[in-house]
């Protein structure tokens, strides 16, 4: 989603340029050409991955006959790799939702299918900026299957649901966060059947509004960096993460002073409740987070 936010600052200016960027943690002062390398850079690091499997995919999609600046049109397709899809003669908004859907699907492997929801689209739509990741990768240290069994998930109501669970006697990397009464462990991906199946699907536009971004979807918004010719502002943006793991490894499609060990003695840590899940790379952070409060019951 960051690089999708990413894209759509470049459309922006004056305050609404400004929100922006303090959502995304970029300052005010920093030159267009350093928060492009940035974004550039981010993209690239990801998709560089060689010891898993990393596809970053972005495209503009043009609903109605919108004049795009050449400028903004040339920053998307130079740093961001994106390019631009006219649904102009698409006869209908359905059409158009399909077709965007279809993208998104084919980019994540199936795992994302209908991003944009019905009725989402309207006559005054006029162009969608879209941003799809795919990850897939084996765990260092593959979980032995023999051992995965049913046991009781306790969800925040405290009631237990039964799940599939997977267990294993390693050395991982432990984690102690005392500020928050929290534990961690990473387990590393190196060079079959689903256990987990988490998917989450919402609109970011409140979100967004709480975090300062208010401008934006206003009918004070400039946009004038996408289009100088027409008025727009921005209606809604959906976020859509699909996460499945199994014993072999982990596929997904859509951060205290801490002190950091490996753990040698023997310490079980049981996650039978919510936690949290990050997909970390090495350079570019976090790629995936997500946080797992009902996994889905064994059928």
């Amino acid at each position: 989603m960051y690089i999708a936010l990413l894209m759509t600052l470049f459309g922006t200016g004056s305050n609404t340029r400004g929100e922006l960027q303090d959502v995304l943690q970029l300052p005010r002062t920093l030159p267009d050409y350093e928060i492009l390398k940035a974004g550039s850079s981010l993209v690239n690091d990801i998709s560089r991955s060689t010891d898993v499997t990393v596809l970053v995919a972005n495209r503009l999609f043009l609903l109605n006959s919108v004049r795009l600046n050449s400028e903004f049109q040339s920053a998307l397709t130079t740093y961001f790799s994106a390019d631009v899809e006219m649904l102009t003669l698409y006869p209908h908004l359905e059409s158009k939702r399909q077709r965007i859907n279809k993208w998104v699907s084919e980019q994540t492997h199936g795992l994302i299918r209908r991003l944009i929801p019905s009725g989402a689209l309207t006559h005054n739509s006029a162009l969608s900026i879209v941003n799809a990741l795919y990850f897939k990768g084996l765990w260092k240290h593959p979980f032995d299957k023999r051992n995965t069994h049913l046991s009781t998930f306790y969800t925040p109501d405290g009631r237990g649901i039964s799940v599939r669970m997977m267990y294993a006697n390693q050395k991982f990397d432990y984690l102690e966060m005392e500020d928050i009464e929290a534990d961690a462990i990473k387990l590393p991906f190196g060079d079959g059947s689903t256990i987990g199946h988490s998917q989450s699907s919402v609109n970011m536009k409140q979100a967004l509004i709480n975090l300062g971004a208010r401008l934006l979807f206003s009918d004070m918004a400039d946009l004038s960096g996408i289009s100088y010719y027409d008025f727009l502002s921005v209606s809604s943006i959906f976020h859509k993460a699909v996460l499945v793991v199994n014993e072999d490894g982990a596929e997904a499609a859509a951060a205290t002073s801490v002190n950091v060990f490996s753990r040698s003695a023997g310490l079980e840590m049981r996650v039978d409740r919510p936690f949290f899940v990050a997909i970390v790379h090495r350079r570019a952070g976090p790629v995936f987070l997500g946080h797992v409060v009902r996994p889905g019951t064994v059928s």
